[in-house]
């Protein structure tokens, strides 16, 4: 017998393309490969081989699973045969008592890995084509609720948030890299009252949506295409679109980025952040698999530290999230969506507050929050910026990426000022300022 421990590690080392390309012909066809089935005849490939999920496939015959299971049909072995085949495959001792196996296996040569696929690109003009219809777009709605239409413009011009028709009210958060490339978007659905999620519908990608074939997603940080216009602007990076739209309102002085995710935070996106000051912000949550998202982004950072990045992380929401917060999966957006916005930013910070606990030894650094009389930082102004609208900055974000056309549809306005005298929260700013004495608040971040 093969102990259970040796078996899972030859599942988990085994590669599909490894071992089926050994034996079938295997072309590239997007994100997977295609070939001749080996296991019946027929002259259109309909066998495929999909990396990403380690697993074979035929359209034809029916036949699939994963590596053992291709060794299995293929060279007519049983469970342990196959097994021993991979190990030798491998270089994998199974039997620790030094013994050979029951079959001397001789281990085929092992291919080179395939170099991975280049990324797709929507079509730029499809995403232009969406920056509008915002009476039709729950998010829109939202922001202009929560913070009149003005800001809200503001902020749908800043992060270019498109208008999808997948389903009624939806949005686009489209991922826009440091040259101005598409990605794709991620269509979401939202509460247009009270800026929840709709857990029902969603999300999904434009490029799904539109059925593009062979599209190969390479996601990047939501907000990247900011990077290009602030070169010297610290970085915040929080796990939901949704989260870096509404710290940006709040805390304009940092750039805002999403990761998509507690996972979407992979080393391979923060190439653009070399020589940035990072700080990351997890939401709050209960421990999954024993560590929290703290935690975990914890550990992530220092892996990036390793790697040469200067990464923090903020341990505010760790220390102030209640269980109940923590079981809802909190985030920053839902603390900062407690006050209301120009009391908020009436409020005087500390040029210096008392050190903090310090977690995992990483935390945000305090400092002071300066905002221009335009209520956003005055890089983004053209030198005599054009009243009433800030949709230039929209405007200027597209001619820095070479886009010659296009332009975010403004938010009319109808009743802003009932909306302001309806929203006024007594007592939250006297919290606000309690939360900052109180606790050092470490949530700005230094230049």
């Amino acid at each position: 017998m093969i102990p259970d421990s040796i078996v899972q590690t030859i599942k988990d080392t085994a590669k599909i393309y490894d071992v089926v390309s050994v034996f079938v012909t295997l072309k590239r066809s997007g994100v997977r490969y295609s070939g001749l089935c080996p296991f019946h005849t027929e002259k259109t490939g309909s066998f495929t081989v999909t990396p990403a999920k380690n697993i074979f496939k035929c359209f034809g015959c029916g036949a699939s699973g994963d590596p053992i299971e291709f060794l299995k049909q293929y060279k007519k072995l049983n469970f342990l045969e196959a097994l021993e085949h991979l190990a030798a495959i491998y270089n994998i001792s199974i039997d620790k008592s030094g013994s050979k196996p029951k079959k001397d296996f001789t281990a085929p040569p092992r291919p080179a890995p395939p170099p991975p696929p280049p990324p797709s690109y929507f079509p730029k003009e499809k995403m232009l084509g969406s920056l509008k219809f915002y009476e039709r777009n729950h998010f829109a709605q939202f922001l202009k609720e929560r913070f009149g239409s003005a800001i809200a413009s503001e902020l749908i011009g800043l992060y270019f948030v498109g208008t999808a028709s997948h389903w009624p009210g939806a949005n686009i958060f489209w991922q826009i890299d440091i040259e101005g490339r598409v990605r794709s978007g991620k269509i979401m659905l939202y509460n247009p009252e009270t800026g929840g999620r709709d857990r029902v519908n969603g999300p999904t990608w434009t490029h799904k949506a539109e059925r593009m074939q062979d599209f190969v997603l390479s996601q990047c940080f939501f907000g990247e295409h900011l990077l290009k216009k602030r070169p010297t602007a610290p970085i915040c990076i929080v796990e939901s679109e949704k989260t870096a739209i509404v710290a940006a309102a709040y805390l304009p002085e940092n750039i805002w980025l999403a990761a998509g995710g507690k996972d979407g935070l992979n080393i391979s996106k923060f190439e653009m952040l070399k020589g940035r000051k990072i700080v990351l912000w997890p939401d709050a949550s209960l421990p999954k698999d024993g560590k929290t998202a703290f935690q975990l982004w914890s550990d992530k950072a220092a892996e990036l530290q390793k790697a040469g990045y200067s990464v923090t992380v903020s341990n505010l929401i760790e220390r102030l999230a209640t269980s109940d917060e923590r079981a809802n999966g909190y985030d920053l957006a839902d603390y900062l969506l407690r006050f209301d916005l120009a009391a908020f930013q009436a409020v005087e910070v500390p040029q210096a507050a008392p050190p903090s606990p310090v977690a995992h030894e990483v935390e945000a650094v305090p400092i002071s929050v300066h905002r221009d009389e335009g209520g956003y930082p005055a890089a983004w102004d053209e030198p005599t910026p054009p009243a009433p609208s800030r949709l230039q900055i929209a405007a200027t974000l597209l001619a820095s990426h070479g886009w010659e056309a296009g332009r975010v549809q403004a938010i009319t306005d109808d009743g802003d000022s009932a909306w302001q005298a309806a929203r006024v929260r007594a007592g939250l700013l006297a919290s606000w300022t309690d939360y900052k004495q109180g606790i050092g608040l470490n949530l700005y971040i230094n230049n």
